[in-house]
């Protein structure tokens, strides 16, 4: 939660924050995280499988402030793209806002929709497309 909290309101809107600690609590055991050198959690991401419709979905994922520019979230994508290519999937879904859209944009993502304070006032939910 303490990363989140690093991450709001910059990357995720506050009214988020119950949603992710749902999300935590049924996903223990497939969230990944990457730790420092002291134990502190710097980065995080969830990759879901959708079975039926052959797809990927990249879910909460995160890098603390103090760790960004530094390869974490490259790290972190590999791993994603990696997961999905195992899993055989057609392509990798990415729910995000304007402030990381570019982001993911770096390893082939296109917009297919974009709403206006989705994920609430001043933060637009970009959903995107990364086809394997």
């Amino acid at each position: 939660m303490a990363l989140f909290d690093e991450n709001c309101p910059a990357y995720f809107a506050e009214n988020e924050k119950e949603d992710y600690a749902t999300y935590l609590k049924a996903n223990q055991d497939t969230y990944m995280v990457l730790q420092n050198t002291e134990g502190a959690v710097v980065a995080a991401y969830g990759l879901a499988y959708i079975e039926e419709m052959n797809r990927a979905r990249v879910t909460w994922i995160m890098v603390s402030p103090t760790g960004q520019r530094a390869g974490l979230g490259r790290q972190m994508m590999a791993a994603v793209i990696g997961g999905a290519r195992e899993l055989k999937v057609d392509a990798i879904d990415i729910a995000t806002s304007q402030h990381a859209d570019q982001f993911f944009a770096k390893f082939g993502a296109i917009e297919i929709r974009n709403i206006k304070d989705g994920w609430g006032k001043g933060m637009h939910r970009i959903d995107m497309e990364l086809k394997l």
